[in-house]
């Protein structure tokens, strides 16, 4: 975010970043589209909304991390997933999974700031479709 320019304010836990945002401190509490939406039904906010026509995207990753000295389960659990994703099951998964499919519902036509993320690492593969959510047919600009 600071890379692109964006002011941010930092917090030790999300619990105080939400009553920060109710108290005014800042405008807007970037989520992901598996927390917004289930975060604040979960909390039963009722000064706080989600943004209806902006999306904020930037290649981020997800990580396992598995005891250093077991290297069989590291690499069971990429083949697993590379198998996931080749037949399919990945996915089905994702997109019907409750947290996920009701974030992105509520993302059609809005209009995405792509940000850069320029602290990745050079391993993970931003250029290979297989690995991230096409949001093409989600834009409204």
């Amino acid at each position: 975010m600071l890379h692109n320019g964006l002011r941010v304010t930092t917090s030790e836990t999300t619990e105080s970043l939400f009553r920060m945002l109710s108290a005014g401190r800042f405008d807007y509490f970037p989520r992901g589209i598996s927390e917004a939406w289930f975060e604040l039904k979960q909390r039963n906010e009722t000064d706080l909304v989600a943004e209806q026509n902006l999306l904020l995207y930037y290649p981020t990753a997800v990580y396992y991390f598995v005891n250093k000295e077991n290297e069989a389960l590291a690499k069971r659990i990429e083949s697993g997933l590379e198998t996931m994703i080749d037949n399919g099951q990945f996915d089905q998964f994702f997109y019907h999974h409750p947290r996920t499919s009701s974030g992105l519902e509520k993302l059609h036509g809005r209009k995405i700031l792509q940000l850069e993320s320029p602290d990745l690492p050079d391993t993970l593969p931003v250029g290979n479709p297989r690995y991230w959510i096409d949001l093409s047919s989600m834009r409204a600009d």
